[in-house]
């Protein structure tokens, strides 16, 4: 139980059954006084709010004045840009440096105000926090004077009675310290909302690759793609260790095609491709059929960057169809959401990812997109299938995918592009829901998608969790829709709007709200 579970359980023992001077001969006083002075010892045992203001207000000074770095350097490279390069550099060799670098000092300029958000937010967690302390303290405070009073005063008149001033006063204590817990707890969900969503913006120097400084690392996180950030500051930290982990002669080989990249998009796909696990072949592979297109950001994003604002490519739904394959449908999107080569498999047909990496001639039509991305699902629901042992025989694929097939497609597809593994863990009741959210926000903050099992206690569907802001899940729906929810309609099973006959006419009646189980990477 969480200490505000405790903190309620041990009121509602002070609070009592509502004895009266009537039972005295039906009960033992002497009992019914050690029972309060155990409740509000019980009260008094729980931990009141935890963390040090002073320290938080150390770090929200600390971030402010990083911020002030940032916005020193952008000054500075922007000075850099208008009038101090090199004299050797004329005509349009300077140009071209002088607009490279005032887009760079803009990037690191952009830092600046997610920084300074927060040091705003973390400074107002320690005032929020000391209030929050002020106030269990007050609440401890009646519970050891009501302790007191149950020790001193009249058994009769002070124990038995309902209304008693010791009964009270415990109640009163155990009612401020639960405040106190509410007003922390929301408190921890805001902040911790708050500075998830700045992570991805001021992230920038968490990691430099090899051969490049913290600049480049700050280019890369400043690169935004239909969905918010092209890559994540993990997925930045995860491209470095594989290029770290490469030859030498990879490692130039590289080198060579961020140098020909006709734009920093271009070259941020390439790094985000490498994050997602392709080695050299795949990544020439990949590098040819976006050459072309490097200068077209609109054509890099409609090919590479599936936009699950809008669920669809070319006016193609990402939906599973007809076909019950949830599961697959549901990790194949998430998966082309981090591998850009994979989308553009599913996109043109071509690259490394792709069935014939010559090209399947049947170009990016919406109508070669849905064939290929349906090939894709049933493909991997044969996987999931295999892996659960039940193939299905019959032409709908009704028999689904398990607990096993699962958390093989998981690992399968989304394993590599995170870097990392996937690990079944079901949620029984509201409170394994509860004690699972952090590590859920955790994961998708980080740009690792969940897929959550939902059910209505007889049948049973996958959904994707692929965001995590403000205290709300975004979630995918391979029945082609993309909701956000608050926490607590996750932790209190009451997702049934997301999977009932308003989106979907086969729907069972009163949907699936339940989330049963997830796949966590480790």
């Amino acid at each position: 139980m969480s200490a505000l579970d405790d903190l309620r359980s041990a009121r509602a023992a002070i609070e009592g059954p509502g004895l009266g001077t009537d039972l005295l001969e039906a009960v033992d006083p002497v009992a019914i006084t050690q029972a309060l002075k155990g409740a509000i010892r019980d009260a008094l045992a729980v931990p009141g709010p935890a963390g040090d203001p002073a320290v938080i207000a150390g770090q929200a000074r600390a971030c402010a004045k990083t911020a002030a770095r940032y916005g020193q350097a952008a000054d500075d490279i922007h000075r850099t840009a208008g009038g101090h390069l090199p004299s050797i550099w004329q005509g349009a060799v300077a140009d071209m440096a002088a607009r490279a670098i005032t887009a760079l000092g803009s990037e690191v300029g952009e830092l600046q105000g997610p920084l300074e958000k927060a040091a705003e937010a973390l400074t107002q967690w320690a005032d929020d926090l000391t209030q929050a302390q002020d106030r269990d303290r007050a609440g401890i405070a009646r519970l050891n004077d009501a302790l007191a009073m149950a020790d001193r005063d009249s058994l009769v008149s002070q124990v038995l009675d309902r209304n008693s001033p010791a009964r009270q006063l415990a109640a009163d204590g155990a009612s401020v310290r639960i405040a106190a817990a509410e007003q922390a707890e929301e408190q921890a969900k805001q902040i911790s909302a708050a500075l998830r969503k700045l992570a991805g913006q001021a992230g920038a120097d968490k990691i430099a690759p090899p051969g490049n400084d913290t600049l480049t690392s700050a280019q890369l996180a400043g690169l935004k793609g239909p969905n918010g950030a092209l890559l994540t500051p993990d997925q930045i930290e995860l491209a470095g260790r594989r290029l770290e982990a490469m030859s030498p002669s990879g490692q130039a080989a590289f080198d060579r095609m961020l140098a020909d990249a006709k734009s920093p998009l271009e070259a941020g796909y390439l790094w985000q491709a490498l994050a997602a696990g392709h080695g050299q072949g795949d990544l020439r592979s990949f590098a040819s059929v976006i050459g072309p297109h490097g200068a077209d950001q609109a054509w890099l994003m409609s090919h590479l960057s599936p936009d699950l604002s809008s669920d669809s490519y070319q006016g193609q739904s990402f939906s599973q169809g007809d076909v019950n394959d949830c599961v697959s449908a549901s990790t194949v999107i998430a998966q082309a959401k981090m591998d850009p080569a994979y989308m553009l498999s599913l996109t043109t047909g071509r690259g490394p990812a792709a069935p014939n990496p010559a090209g399947d001639g049947q170009g990016d039509g919406g109508a070669a997109f849905k064939q290929r991305l349906q090939a894709e699902y049933l493909g991997q629901y044969s996987d999931g299938q295999a892996a659960d042992g039940t193939v299905s025989t019959d032409a709908y694929n009704t028999a689904g995918v398990g607990a096993k097939g699962q958390t093989l497609l998981a690992n399968q597809d989304l394993g590599r592009a995170t870097g990392s593994r996937y690990q079944r863990q079901d949620l029984a009741s509201s409170g394994a829901r509860a004690d699972t959210l952090g590590q859920i926000n955790q994961a998708v903050s980080s740009g690792k998608p969940v897929p959550v099992s939902v059910t209505n206690g007889s049948e049973g569907h996958q959904m994707m969790i692929i965001g995590s802001s403000g205290g709300k899940l975004q979630i995918y729906n391979p029945w082609g829709h993309t909701t956000w929810v608050t926490d607590g309609q996750f932790v209190n099973g009451q997702l049934g709007a997301l999977t009932d006959t308003s989106v979907n006419p086969a729907a069972p009646a009163g949907g699936l709200p339940t989330p049963n189980a997830v796949e966590l990477p480790q």
